[in-house]
């Protein structure tokens, strides 16, 4: 695969931005004339305190899409939740409307919703959801890896004992203001359950000793039990908040895609939890 450091100016940011995107390309094949094709494309998105560099410095996702002709965009968020700031910058419109734009002017990426993807770990889990689900035309599938479903209200520490927390905590706000709804994507996926509208395959996973595992199983019983949304499905394993755990999850995450790979996560319904 070829790997770009994306830099470009954001007309809806206005700023820079920046993103590494991972075109097809297999070793050891002789090159031959592509230029005429277009590629499925997967947006990842990255977790609360990283930025664009965590899924190439941390991950295994270009071993894993090497063998796929798929475009792999992982952009730069900040601290953002991917949302339009309460007092702050409108990161939800560049995500959803002007970053496909770049991509599309730069790459031979296929403007089809049946081949743009969204995925993301964290808060990018939370995000990829959150996205998919508001935006079911832009999205065919999403997928989350330890989202923080009860983000961001829920995570908040009343009393922060270190900088961590605290600083966290001062960036809800900002984000959020005065929108102190903990359930946002329960609200979201019951509205888009009653249309008949499109609806975008949903893949969530999270691992047993994860500190959002708790909220991530409450997040699925409602999804298979209460609302039986149509298309969804929940993976788990042992493993924590780690890279362990996202990289034997992204395995799954381009099998649910489409994109054949080795599974390291075991299936198991909500009522064996």
């Amino acid at each position: 695969m070829a790997l770009l450091d994306l830099n470009f100016y954001s007309y809806i940011l206005g700023m820079d931005c920046s993103a590494y995107v991972l075109l097809p390309g297999k070793r050891m094949y002789e090159l031959t004339d592509r230029s005429s094709e277009t590629f499925p494309v997967l947006y990842l998105l990255h977790g609360h305190g990283d930025d664009e560099t965590a899924f190439i410095r941390k991950s295994v996702i270009e071993i894993l899409a090497r063998e796929h002709d798929l475009v792999v965009v992982m952009p730069n968020a900040h601290r953002s939740f991917y949302r339009n700031e309460s007092n702050g910058f409108r990161y939800e419109d560049f995500f959803v409307h002007e970053l496909p734009l770049h991509i599309k002017n730069y790459f031979r990426v296929s403007d089809k919703r049946e081949d743009t993807f969204i995925a993301g770990l964290s808060m990018g889990g939370y995000g990829a959801f959150r996205l998919a689900m508001k935006y079911p035309e832009k999205y065919s599938a999403a997928c989350s890896m330890s989202g923080a479903m009860s983000a961001p209200y829920g995570m908040i520490k009343k009393d922060p004992v270190d900088d961590f927390y605290y600083y966290f905590n001062q960036n809800v706000v900002r984000i959020y203001g005065d929108d102190t709804q903990e359930r946002e994507l329960w609200t979201l996926a019951e509205s888009l359950n009653k249309n008949d509208s499109l609806k975008p395959r949903l893949l969530q996973t999270c691992g047993t000793s994860d500190v959002l595992y708790e909220s991530n199983v409450e997040f699925a019983e409602y999804m298979e039990k209460q609302i039986q949304y149509s298309d969804f499905t929940f993976l788990e394993s042992e493993g924590a908040h780690d890279w362990d755990f996202w990289n034997r999850s992204l395995r799954d995450v381009l099998n649910f895609l489409g994109f054949k790979t080795e599974s390291k996560l075991e299936t198991k319904t909500v009522q064996e939890v």
